[in-house]
């Protein structure tokens, strides 16, 4: 999973940022296809960061905030 936080940070960083986001969007639907809560817990952390690199704090708030709430009630983290 950490790959594609990499791969987003480094489109990010060279100024290619529809592309990040478009990486970002697919790491974080591999992750949710899969049933490992700590690779989605991951993913969501990282389209955060992402979120607020492009300053986006109403989407940072509003899906990957409570996005990461889910998991942590399910396993009781």
């Amino acid at each position: 999973m950490r790959h594609g936080f990499y791969g987003t940070m480094v489109l990010w960083l060279l100024g290619y940022a529809d592309q990040a986001q478009q990486w970002n969007q697919g790491a974080l639907a591999r992750a949710q296809q899969g049933e490992h809560t700590p690779s989605l817990a991951s993913a969501q952390l990282f389209a955060a960061v992402l979120s607020q690199h492009r300053r986006d704090v109403a989407a940072t708030h509003r899906r990957y905030a409570e996005a990461m709430m889910a998991p942590s009630d399910r396993t009781r983290l």
